[in-house]
């Protein structure tokens, strides 16, 4: 079941930078965790699939963009152990 990924305005404040594109890449790569798809989805400028691997691998290695994955991957699972509760609950009452 895909996961709708919220984008945080707050990030700004605690001082994640990134661009628009960026956080939508990270976004689309939480999702599919295709990096050449999900460089593309972003709306980056792209030549031909290699030059969107090679760009792709080197935003994977940009620090601020790291540091959104890992948020969204803790998200993720925080959403994950949510559903489950919830599960455990329904079968239980």
């Amino acid at each position: 079941m895909p996961r709708s990924i919220k984008i945080s305005a707050a990030k700004a404040v605690i001082g994640l930078v990134l661009s628009v594109k960026q956080e939508k890449f990270c976004i689309e790569y939480a999702k599919s965790g295709n990096a050449r798809q999900a460089y593309k989805d972003a709306g980056y400028s792209v030549r031909n699939d290699r030059t969107a691997d090679a760009n792709a691998s080197r935003l994977l290695t940009n620090a601020n963009v790291k540091e959104r994955l890992a948020e969204l991957a803790e998200e993720a699972k925080n959403e994950s152990i949510a559903d489950i509760t919830e599960m455990q609950q329904k079968l239980t009452s």
